[in-house]
């Protein structure tokens, strides 16, 4: 298995870039190399002293040390640089005459930025970005360029811990339209937040309009989104728009935290990339920061007329964001309605991940007209796991429920937690196990709601939904109803409120805020028509005996076996061949991870990529016509399989002990019955902790006709895990990759005699007969 290098995640600052200094790399489109050079070579003196070569010569000291150098010039290969992909010809979109496309890469000093970012922009592109045939598609910075900004207070990891999502990518939506009340979109924030949904952003059009005064909406919004996760314990954030005049950033910035919203939206294109780094290096603010691309669209080259002007998508959409502080960036998805393609995207993707010295990565936010359908192709490409998804005008058309939209959302998404720790899904049951719906302080934050949710269709289903659950045998069995004084409580002063007494009353003292005491129409009283109860209690009633009469066959099947095990008479299907296409049962042997006639193997035969593994195979390999492998892996304590990534997928099924999987920067504990998916590409590794008192053992079930996986150095991969995790990586997969990195520089000697470690074979494998 060969070692190499982790180039899913390439450096931004490489060796061979002096660490005061940073290189731009420019798309130039010429009729020829001469052309090129000559354009670049008046690009360079414009973006630092604009002023002719024949005034500041080139040996001067200024000419030497002030004037941009040019490193290289090259025809483009095919493919082009800057994830795009457009190849080294135009399309004749700049002229009749067929030009050539050249990069060059022209080294600045950073003294020329004054180590601030607005003049470091200058320097890049400043007057030049106002010609034609000229493009930045790709910046490196030295160390100390690097340094000298802060970049994102959270990124990945960080929105991660702060909204307790550990797995799966995050779910955003838009508040919208403009002309909406206050009250109106704080109803909808109520709702989506309830529904689960991760980020709550206003439209970039709402503002500080006569519809929506600013203050007002964020009070409104924030107190909203409090309530819904005091509710479903989950931790939602609203982000208002920070669209604002430059000398009232900073005050709505500070109003914005202390109303207590959970991040902010900013509009780089508009109100400028200084202000975002600005907000981002201020402690006392510590929010996330959340990037839309308006106004951008007007500095981007490519396009469908692939066009050689402006920035590359990956550079204004990703990179600079990145560099400002942004911790998300929100760009048009392809398929949408803005034209972007793939290699745009992707090209933004990489940017937005990619090592940037000790910078975290942030999350790429793909929308632009993207709907609940579009959610699967968008999961698988952009990995399905750190990406914040933005669906807007699909999530209010998809039903007129939000919360169910919302929820909708989720599940299509991947993500498990459709209901969050405080609440119980349809069958009764939270998280933890509790019948009751809401603990009473809950339960007293949700009948106390000061949210008018007045939309009759909500009205409606959520009556429809009490129906249904009071219809339950199995409820009107064993539960009561979590909710005994539904419609009349007792307010703190002992005075009894009905729904028409609390119509429009208010408490001033409840949690410091305003709360309006009217019970939220979600609870409203349920009246179903007698037909239409009894229908559901015999449509329940069948179901609880189909249910029966499976548990009841299951415990049958189970004696039957008991008893056919014990009978010495049984004859087992181990009696037949072991090899072949036919049916067959590999019998597990008595209190072993064993099975009978089939051997344990090593692992693989390098023994630096892993160690303490041993692996059988089961299904697959012997004669089955299966498009499947089955193998049965067992890592002892202290013990890792190789760090790697594949193609392929595959997935795992814990039977034994416990242990970790780590997935890309991630790691899980997995125990006994969980299951764990590899997707394509993802780099992945499964572990047992050095403590266990057991074996880690999983099935793994993988495509019989695969790549050979490509193992990752895990020096390498701590830098990325670091550069992701910022000061938030676990301390457990800081510890296990320098330990692999240690082992790996042990098992040197085990080399062949020609330098080469011999292949493994439990991973690659590709049947007789097929490539």
């Amino acid at each position: 298995m060969t070692s190499t290098s982790y180039s899913h995640r390439p450096q931004r600052h490489l060796e061979d870039v002096h660490e005061d200094s940073f290189r731009v790399h420019y798309r130039i489109n010429a009729l020829s190399k001469s052309e090129a050079l000559s354009i670049v070579d008046e690009l360079r003196y414009e973006q630092t002293v604009e002023l002719p070569e024949q005034l500041v010569p080139r040996e001067s000291w200024i000419g030497r040390n002030v004037v941009g150098q040019i490193n290289a010039l090259e025809e483009e290969s095919e493919g082009g640089e800057g994830g795009e992909g457009k190849g080294a010809k135009s399309d004749g979109a700049v002229g009749k005459d067929e030009k050539t496309r050249f990069v060059a890469k022209v080294t600045y000093r950073n003294e020329t930025s004054g180590n601030e970012l607005p003049q470091l922009i200058n320097v890049i592109f400043g007057n030049t970005s106002i010609k034609e045939n000229v493009m930045v598609i790709d910046i490196e910075f030295g160390k100390h360029v690097e340094s000298s900004f802060r970049g994102p207070r959270f990124g990945v990891r960080g929105l991660r811990k702060l909204l307790n999502v550990k797995y799966g990518p995050l779910l955003m939506t838009a508040l919208k339209p403009m002309g909406t009340s206050s009250d109106k979109l704080a109803e909808m924030a109520f709702a989506f937040a309830l529904g689960g949904i991760d980020i709550i952003k206003d439209d970039h059009g709402l503002a500080n309009q006569v519809y929506a005064p600013f203050e007002e909406r964020v009070t409104k919004c924030a107190q909203a989104v409090r309530r819904a996760n005091d509710i479903t314990g989950r931790n939602c954030l609203y982000a208002p728009c920070l669209n604002v005049p430059a000398h009232l950033v900073l005050k709505r910035a500070e109003f914005a935290k202390r109303a207590g919203c959970g991040a902010v939206l900013m509009l780089p294109g508009i109100t400028g990339l200084d202000v975002c780094r600005a907000l981002a290096e201020d402690d006392d603010f510590n929010l996330p920061i959340i990037a839309h691309p308006a106004i951008s669209g007007a500095m981007l080259g490519g396009g469908s007329k692939n066009e050689v002007r402006g920035f590359s998508h990956g550079v204004l959409l990703g990179l600079l964001p990145r560099l400002a502080g942004c911790d998300a960036t929100i760009f048009p998805n392809f398929g949408g309605r803005f034209g972007f393609s793939k290699d745009e995207c992707k090209d933004i993707q990489k940017a937005c991940t990619s090592i940037l010295g000790s910078k975290p990565a942030i999350f790429p936010s793909p929308g632009g007209g993207m709907t609940l359908e579009r959610i699967k192709s968008m999961r698988q490409f952009y990995g399905g796991q750190d990406v914040l998804l933005l669906i807007g005008g699909s999530l209010y058309s998809h039903s007129n429920d939000l919360t169910a939209n919302a929820r909708h959302f989720l599940q299509m998404s991947g993500r498990i937690d459709a209901y969050g720790p405080n609440e119980r899904p349809i069958d009764g049951l939270n998280h933890n196990g509790i019948t009751n719906l809401y603990s009473p302080q809950q339960h007293d934050n949700v009948e106390k709601s000061n949210l008018r949710t007045n939309i009759s269709d909500r009205e409606a289903t959520a009556s429809r939904f009490e129906s249904i659950f009071a219809a339950s045998p199995a409820h009107l069995k064993q539960r009561q109803s979590p909710s005994p004084h539904r419609l009349s409580y007792y307010d703190d002063d002992k005075t009894k409120v009905t729904p028409t007494k609390q119509s429009d009353r208010y408490d001033d003292n409840h949690h410091g805020h305003n709360r309006l005491t009217t019970t939220p129409s979600h609870y409203a009283p349920m009246t179903p028509s007698s037909a239409e109860v009894s229908e559901l209690r015999e449509k329940n009633a069948a179901l609880e005996k189909k249910l029966d009469e499976l548990t009841s066959l299951v415990a049958k099947l189970a004696h039957s076996a008991d008893a056919k095990s014990s009978s010495a008479n049984h004859r087992h299907a181990t009696d037949g061949p072991l090899e072949g296409n036919h049916s067959k049962v590999l019998i597990k042997k008595e209190k072993k991870f064993m099975w009978n006639r089939v051997e344990r193997e090593m692992y693989k035969m390098d023994g630096g990529s892993f160690k303490g593994c041993s692996r059988v195979e089961l299904i697959g390999k012997r004669g089955e016509s299966t498009n499947f492998h089955v193998r049965y892996f067992e890592v002892a304590p202290g013990g890792w399989t190789t760090l790697e990534h594949h193609q392929h997928e595959h997935v795992v099924v814990i039977v034994r002990g416990s242990g970790y999987i780590q997935l890309g920067s991630e790691a899980y504990a997995m125990h006994v019955g969980d299951v764990g998916y590899t997707a394509p590409g993802d780099v992945h590794q499964l572990r047992c902790a050095e403590e266990a008192t057991d074996n880690f053992g999983f099935i793994c079930i993988v495509s019989a006709e695969r790549d050979r996986p490509i193992e990752v150095d895990a020096s390498e991969h701590l830098i990325y895990c670091e550069s992701v995790s910022g000061n938030h990586l676990e301390d457990a997969i800081r510890k296990s990759l320098q330990a692999q990195a240690k082992h790996r520089s042990a098992q040197e000697k085990l080399k062949n005699p020609d330098g080469s470690y011999a292949e493994g074979s439990a991973c690659e494998w590709r049947p007789p007969g097929k490539k």
